[in-house]
């Protein structure tokens, strides 16, 4: 450090232990307020530059940690305490704890502390501080350094979506002889089908849906395609999610319990994958894939941004094809935007919603590069403003499409076993992630960039918004209302001319099967019926290597030793099709 940077920090430190220790903090578990937007104001994140002394003290230093303790990974913290007592010789460590008055550090993604990627994450940690900071001069210092990349504060992000709780008189007609379903709310779906039935004492206008029956009839889904839902959690266990969880995580809590303890969460699981046609409550959009539970956001239906980028990255690394998150908060972040970029670089299909001020300021997750965000309409094909509760559909140059987002018939109630009606952007999200996932059950290989120009191209445009747009994009609604038979349909039809078909799960005449997926070193392959040939690709298209099998084998092993990690497609061959499936390698 140059003396001047030295003085500089020596005046940080005089100011920072003489202030009041009131100032810039609130009571525990409280945010606070500022011009950036609400944040936590116990502590602040920090990405340590690459290579710097800085970084490579505190990996090794945790390491030790981790070599003495039989603590879960996660729940490691390094103290003041393990510096003093660990006989080490870190020098810049314990230098920078007394500058800044540090209480402790951890790794914001400690399972990352010997990789590297291209976003840094290894380098992110989360710093907790003494009372008595100040965040802005704090900032200010820490940015100053050269062996820190950024610091910011954990800024506050919150789910999109309300309950109507005055709204729970439903209009329990029979269900239409039309409906293809025998879920016995589907009549109130007017989202998934609208026939102009009365919600809530309003005529909808026939066809202003999501228009999922032709897309039913392609495919209801695939056990192979992975959802993510950042949310409040979901209530495990529930039927409507029967044979469909993989193991989620809490990270407001930082355990594996993440039942839902405020409702939102679950509302948007059913939305977007509720098990259809099983006699129960509703019927999701898609009724087969499997799907993992990310709890980012706490009973008050709020969630720091450190919550939500650990659960970006873990539902990525996880083999999540798609990512569903129906929150947003004002404050731009550099850590949120890293985690999106490395869940995107994985692979993973990012959706996230507007939210909900009937304004044009941006909100993220939504306002980044590649995520696909969306707006809600109504009952009558109108852009929702006002909601069911007040506010309206935010609107601006990064909406992409919309989506059916009020009075949105979902999960709710005592143990979740009664259907609610939940309005906000939140609730448009979901049924778009749900058409994505069963976009990819017929092709496992599509990209975003192919996914998102089907659902442009396959939009339906007559959305009544502030311009009444009638075709290209506006502001207010972006494309248009998205169109599920459609896009499905072109998904099918484009499949069909490149030879890859629907894997069908269950209904599929190959049941082809991939277990475990993601898969360590190998994975094991089950069918029924008579291939010719099979084959492993990379996501290009560019054959990896064929696979030995004979006829009669029911099961095949594939190794995956010595393969990057990453997304293949398994392709497997009959007289008639080819049969493919997404499958995602980790090497241990």
């Amino acid at each position: 450090m140059n003396a001047r940077r030295l003085i500089t920090y020596g005046i940080v430190v005089l100011f920072l232990f003489s202030y009041p220790a009131s100032k810039g903090l609130a009571n525990a578990g409280e945010t606070v307020q500022s011009p950036q937007g609400a944040y936590a104001p116990e502590h602040v994140v920090v990405q340590f530059a690459e290579n710097s002394p800085l970084f490579m003290e505190f990996r090794d230093a945790f390491d030790l940690q981790v070599k003495q303790s039989d603590e879960y990974l996660r729940h490691l913290t390094l103290t003041r305490l393990h510096l003093e007592s660990d006989k080490s010789d870190f020098r810049v460590l314990p230098a920078f704890f007394e500058l800044f008055g540090i209480e402790h550090i951890k790794p914001l993604f400690p399972e990352k502390l010997r990789e590297k990627t291209l976003q840094g994450l290894e380098r992110a940690v989360m710093v907790g501080l003494d009372a008595g900071f100040d965040m802005d001069e704090l900032l200010s210092a820490l940015n100053q350094r050269d062996d820190i990349d950024f610091a910011e504060p954990d800024f506050i992000a919150y789910g999109a979506g309300k309950p109507c709780l005055d709204c729970h008189e439903f209009e329990a007609s029979p269900r239409s002889a039309q409906n293809s379903v025998n879920d016995p709310n589907f009549n109130l779906q007017y989202g998934l089908k609208n026939t102009g039935q009365l919600i809530m004492g309003v005529s909808g206008f026939a066809g202003a849906d999501i228009n999922i029956s032709p897309a039913w009839q392609r495919t209801t889904g695939s056990q192979s395609i992975v959802l993510a839902v950042l949310d409040t959690g979901m209530p495990t266990g529930h039927n409507e999610f029967a044979g469909r969880e993989l193991m989620g995580y809490n990270f407001v809590s930082n355990n594996t319990n993440y039942y839902d303890d405020h409702g939102h969460g679950s509302s948007v699981t059913s939305i977007a994958a509720a098990n259809g046609n099983n006699g129960l409550l509703i019927a999701g959009t898609d009724w087969n894939s499997r799907i993992i539970t990310g709890k980012v956001l706490n009973n008050e239906n709020s969630g720091q941004y450190t919550w939500i980028a650990q659960g970006i990255t873990y539902s990525a690394d996880n083999g999540a094809h798609v990512i569903n998150m129906s929150l947003g908060g004002s404050s731009p972040s550099q850590l949120l935007l890293n985690a999106v970029n490395y869940a995107m670089g994985k692979g993973s299909v990012i959706v996230a919603c507007m939210m909900n001020e009937n304004n044009n300021v941006t909100y993220y997750p939504a306002g980044y590069p590649g995520v696909i965000s969306i707006g809600a309409t109504n009952n009558r094909d109108q852009r929702a403003v006002p909601f069911s509760w007040g506010g309206g559909s935010n609107y601006g140059d990064h909406i992409d499409f919309v989506a059916p987002g009020d009075r949105i018939a979902s999960l709710g109630g005592t143990g979740f076993n009664q259907v609610w009606y939940w309005s906000g952007t939140s609730m448009s999200a979901p049924f778009v992630a749900g058409v994505i996932t069963l976009m990819l059950a017929i092709n496992p290989s599509l990209t975003r960039d192919q996914i998102y120009e089907t659902l442009k191209t396959t939009i339906r445009p007559q959305v009544f918004g502030g311009k009444n747009a009638q075709s290209g994009w506006d502001q207010f609604v972006g494309w248009g209302r998205i169109d599920a038979g459609a896009a499905i349909e072109l998904t099918w039809q484009n499949s069909q001319s490149t030879g890859i078909t629907e894997d069908r799960s269950a209904q599929s005449a190959s049941s082809l099967r991939v277990f475990p997926n993601p898969a360590v070193s190998v994975f094991r392959v089950s069918y029924q019926g008579t291939f010719r040939n099979a084959w492993l690709s990379d996501m290009a298209g560019n054959i990896i290597s064929g696979i030995s099998f004979t006829p009669e084998q029911e099961t095949i092993w594939v190794d995956t030793q010595g393969l990057p990690g990453g997304f293949y497609v398994l392709q497997l061959e009959t007289d008639q099709s080819i049969s493919a499936t997404k499958v995602i390698v980790q090497q241990p």
